[in-house]
């Protein structure tokens, strides 16, 4: 098997245990309320990758790097398969990590650490 497959295979894999456990981030806001990023994997061809939704970024700008792309109303982060770690901790992460900076820091909102 090569490995763009193997790869696949393992971030499906860790996926299917993680999912029941994390289907979404949850930041408090100092003024009590919450921004859901609902999150998903998607595994098909022709989008392999994580899917997060903001709900709020309609109302702010979004500031994410260029791995980042806007698909049907949700933001998409690809798996790099070819590359890229085998392992979804790595991309969950990374989203987190786009959401801090390129929304929540530069739209000012102001957390409960």
């Amino acid at each position: 098997m090569n490995r763009k497959l193997q790869t696949l295979e393992k971030l499906s894999e860790q996926w299917q245990d993680r999912k029941n456990l994390l289907d979404c981030f949850e930041f408090q806001t100092i003024d009590g309320g919450f921004i859901i990023v609902l999150i998903n994997c998607c595994f098909e061809p022709w989008k392999r990758g994580v899917f997060f939704d903001i709900g709020a970024a309609d109302h702010h700008s979004v500031y994410f790097s260029g791995l980042v792309k806007k698909r049907n109303g949700s933001f998409f982060f690809p798996f790099d398969l070819e590359f890229g770690p085998d392992h979804i901790d790595y991309y969950l992460q990374e989203v987190y990590s786009e959401i801090v900076d390129g929304y929540i820091i530069p739209n000012g909102i102001d957390l409960i650490e």
